[in-house]
């Protein structure tokens, strides 16, 4: 996305790192995701964040009951015990793990937030990274 102007930075606006280093988020860490995706009855009327946390991918191979091939460009992340998650309308929201960066939301289980689902996250590897930063201008 190209902004047709700066952005400016406040409480609602922030930057966030880029991965310096490529390996895998170990399973149990707690990361922040937002979107505004459906909520259960409707789409969000406002941004909405949760923490969720990250699965290892046999786990999440599981819990997708093997309908989709979670590849190392993959991660995944549990839905919470009170159904915690992302949704339809989510796609391309950010997850943020220790301040960094770390994943784009993809896709999920159907229904959302449905016990033992998972969510699956475009993982910011070091291909696409040098890609971001190609587009961007900027060379690490």
């Amino acid at each position: 996305m190209q902004l047709n102007a700066s952005a400016e930075f406040g409480k609602y606006v922030q930057k966030k790192s880029l991965p310096q280093t490529y390996e895998d988020i170990e399973a149990g860490t707690v990361c922040e995701t937002a979107g505004w995706g459906w909520t259960g009855d409707q789409y969000a009327d406002r941004l909405m964040e949760v923490n969720v946390t990250v699965l290892n991918r046999r786990t999440c191979q599981r819990n997708l009951k093997n309908e989709v091939y979670i590849t190392e460009n993959m991660m995944c992340t549990s839905v919470g015990p009170g159904g915690q998650d992302t949704c339809n309308g989510d796609s391309g929201g950010p997850l943020i793990c220790n301040g960094v960066f770390r994943g784009i939301i993809s896709f999920g289980t159907h229904p959302c937030g449905k016990h033992n689902g998972a969510a699956v996250y475009t993982r910011l590897t070091k291909e696409y990274i040098d890609w971001i930063n190609k587009k961007i201008g900027h060379q690490l």
